[in-house]
């Protein structure tokens, strides 16, 4: 059976009767012209008005129709273009997926000009989305770190790749075709530098040398183009003493132990770790987490923004969580709120579990929607997609109407599996599970959003990585190599 839920025209009814008034029963226009049929005309021999009537049926019902077709294909068209640029986003499958290639990606992999870019040592190779075919390959001379970002491939098409290398220590710009746009030294006194969100580098430095903690230990974290060098902005982080980073002596003094600070850049924002800092800032220098709770986090949130969420005192759950926008929180609830792995648009529900279990849905300003009855508490949110919302958790997968919060279906787990990552082609959510017990490989599930039946599963073993989507398509990648799944 075909495995695409085609998307299907309305469809419209014609009754094409010679001799009748064009007009409906309830006396609406019928949508063909002409004036009623003349019943003596109509017995004529050799007469051209039915003929006209039906002609003109005719051709109302192939306009209407092929209209049809034409705007089914435009807002197909316009869900696969969302769903190329949507976390999680897969291009629909006509037939059930396999292995397709495989590539090696030793130093991790990116997206630049349509085509997947992985970083071997110091070679940085574009390969065909589709095929793994080598588009292209530049020898930078020194192993490299590229991206945005190495780590957190974005599913949008960069107009570029910053790539940085330690020895010589500089900073490469990459274009289409991996043309070299630029290429300049790194001063490492500086402090570490790393790919941003953006052709941008993410630069960090203490102000002072590793030893006693001290005022003179804060952080000064610089955001400048990759290209040309100019500081975009640049913050000072202060420093803060803490016990998983730092070394702490026998007197109680805390010291500042000598690995240098690690500086990410991607989803939108700027991440610095190390002894005594731990600072997320956005693409204009904005401090995203709260110096002051140091059990917050912060990430990307699906469809823009970022979402913050606040670990109790015990870690034990969430105490509260804000989606923050540009210009600062713009939902405040008690609670984790859940960002879906994955969607096929825009979210407009998110779902909130509160102490003691209990889910409920908010809108994006924050107003309460509704309240899932009986579901246990979710391990997280697969896809938010067609308007079903699915979420994991001890009872299996399950599928929730996003308006009403109503169970639409159930699929048991038995536990022997835990979510690895979860996509969307509109018409199913994609799961790929790895074993509880830490086995080699993992298995990739379809399930209807509709009825949560299985659409296909993928048994081309033994299959093993971390799921990611680059503009669309689905891959596993580990330590060493990238897979083609599709």
């Amino acid at each position: 059976m075909p495995l695409r839920r085609r998307r299907t025209p309305d469809h419209h009814t014609f009754e094409l009767v010679d001799g009748v008034e064009d007009r409906d029963p309830e006396g609406a226009d019928s949508g063909i012209t002409g004036e009623p049929v003349d019943p003596e005309v109509e017995s004529m021999p050799g007469s051209r008005r039915p003929r006209r009537v039906v002609v003109a049926g005719v051709v109302a019902l192939a306009l209407v129709l092929g209209g049809a077709v034409v705007v089914d294909t435009v807002r197909s068209r316009a869900q696969d273009d969302r769903l190329t640029v949507t976390r999680g986003g897969m291009l629909p499958l006509d037939t059930a997926p396999s292995r397709m290639w495989k590539v090696k990606a030793t130093d991790g992999v990116a997206s630049v000009g349509g085509a997947l870019v992985t970083v071997v040592r110091g070679e940085v190779i574009g390969v065909d989305l589709d095929t793994g075919a080598e588009l292209w390959r530049t020898d930078l001379g020194a192993p490299a770190s590229c991206g945005p970002s190495s780590w957190r491939v974005e599913p949008q098409v960069s107009d570029g790749l910053v790539c940085v290398t330690e020895e010589p220590f500089r900073v490469v710009v990459l274009g289409d075709g991996g043309r070299v746009r630029s290429d300049r030294a790194l001063d490492t006194a500086d402090g570490p530098a790393s790919p941003g969100p953006g052709i941008d580098l993410v630069r960090a430095v203490r102000t002072g040398e590793p030893g006693a903690a001290g005022e003179d230990l804060d952080v000064v974290v610089r955001l400048e183009d990759a290209i040309s060098g100019e500081v975009r902005w640049e913050e000072t982080t202060p420093f803060e003493p803490d016990s998983w980073a730092c070394t702490t002596t026998e007197g109680g003094l805390t010291m500042v132990n000598s690995q240098p600070l690690q500086v990410y850049g991607g989803g939108g924002m700027i991440e610095v770790y190390g002894c005594g800092v731990g600072a997320t800032f956005d693409v204009k220098g904005r401090r995203l987490d709260d110096p002051g709770t140091p059990e917050d986090r912060v990430w990307p949130a699906l469809g823009g923004g970022f979402l913050r969420v606040v670990g109790s005192p015990d870690g034990t759950g969430v105490q509260e969580s804000e989606l923050l926008g540009p210009d600062g929180p713009v939902v405040r609830v008690p609670g984790e709120i859940l960002d879906p792995m994955s969607a096929d648009g825009d979210v407009d529900v998110w779902l909130v579990v509160e102490e003691g279990g209990t889910v409920r849905a908010v809108d994006r300003s924050g107003g309460a929607l509704w309240t899932a009855e009986g579901l246990d508490r979710p391990d997280g949110v697969l896809t938010h997609a067609a308007g079903v919302v699915v979420v994991s958790s001890a009872q299996g997968t399950t599928g929730l109407d996003a308006a009403t919060g109503r169970e639409l279906w159930n699929q048991p787990d038995d536990g022997t599996y835990d979510v690895a990552g979860a996509m969307t082609d509109g018409d199913n959510v994609i799961i790929v599970r790895s074993p509880v017990d830490g086995a080699f490989g993992v298995t990739v599930e379809a399930l209807d959003l509709g009825d949560g039946s299985t659409s296909w599963t993928l048994d081309d073993s033994p299959l093993e990585g971390y799921p990611l989507t680059v503009q669309g398509r689905l891959f596993l990648m580990d330590n060493s190599t990238v897979t083609r799944i599709g």
